[in-house]
């Protein structure tokens, strides 16, 4: 399948939900805004269509101060620790917090929109499940350890203390 099949896909995809999507080109890739309600609301969706799959990038307006990156980057570990779809990441230098998943088009002969809906829903709503414990982190310098507890009680005991 090639990349502009798959560029083709997405925009039926954005088509069908009367969303506007902003294209960038020259890169490829579409943004779309989203609102999930709570803490972190608004959060962009991209879809960044490759030679043989398509990244999905859920990645919220806010980002972490240099001062915050350790403590958000232990909460992040403890999140991904047993996601079976995607993993949250942080950029080091700029302080861009994103969750990302993936989805391989090999030997596809077409991209349906169907797995396109169910990966974009995916990715949102494990963002989802995490965004107000890391607003608290990043916003009100709360421990990392306290919130996942609270967050996903049985994370601490599957993935031990970090």
């Amino acid at each position: 399948m090639t990349r502009e099949a798959i560029q083709t896909a997405i925009e039926r995809w954005v088509a069908g939900h009367r969303w506007i999507a902003r294209r960038d080109r020259e890169r490829g890739y579409f943004t779309i805004g989203i609102n999930l309600n709570g803490t972190m609301a608004r959060v962009r969706l991209v879809i960044d269509p490759q030679v043989d799959g398509c990244l999905f990038y859920v990645i919220p307006d806010l980002t972490c101060p240099s001062e915050r990156r350790l403590e958000v980057s232990r909460y992040l570990t403890l999140a991904n620790c047993g996601l079976i779809n995607g993993n949250f990441e942080m950029d080091m230098r700029r302080g861009e917090v994103r969750y990302k998943c993936y989805v391989s088009c090999i030997g596809m002969e077409r991209f349906p929109v169907e797995l396109i809906e169910s990966t974009a829903r995916c990715a949102c709503s494990t963002f989802k499940r995490y965004a107000d414990g890391l607003s608290r982190v990043i916003q009100r310098n709360e421990d990392a350890n306290a919130v996942m507890s609270e967050v996903e009680p049985r994370q601490s005991v599957m993935c031990g203390d970090a």
